[in-house]
């Protein structure tokens, strides 16, 4: 009867009959438990951005991912009862964002030309006009 196996593992199962996923794990360390206060401070401070605190981190030496930190940050939000940001509402026509943003350069003949976008946002519907053009004038 093949099963695949190695005999050792086979024998091991055979002796033992805990089951595995009852026997305890060696405990392992974590890349971010050294930060852990860090992260604990700056959320203290108003700081819930994952993002922004991986950064931090990055340039104190953190070499872990970005998830990791996501999902850290993510369980101090839960244990803290972080909330969210309200969403900011107005009534209609009252109030609208608008930006520009560089697009990058088009090669045209005449030689390169940068690209802007402009984006007009309204506040009350969230409906945006956005056009791309050369200039900002």
């Amino acid at each position: 009867m093949a099963t695949g196996r190695d005999p050792k593992t086979i024998r091991k199962v055979v002796t033992d009959p805990t089951p595995q996923s009852t026997r305890p794990r060696r405990a392992r360390g974590s890349k971010l438990d050294p930060y852990e206060p860090y992260l604990a401070e700056r959320l203290d401070q108003g700081c819930h951005n994952a993002q922004v605190q991986w950064e931090e981190l990055h340039q104190r030496g953190f070499t872990g991912s970005l998830s990791l930190v996501k999902q850290y940050v993510a369980l101090l939000r839960s244990q803290r009862g972080v909330e969210p940001t309200p969403r900011f509402e107005t009534t209609p026509g009252e109030q609208a964002q608008c930006d520009w943003a560089n697009f990058g350069t088009l090669v045209y003949p005449d030689g390169p030309r940068k690209l802007y976008i402009f984006a007009y946002t309204m506040g009350y519907s969230r409906r945006m006009y956005i056009e791309f053009v050369h200039d900002q004038r």
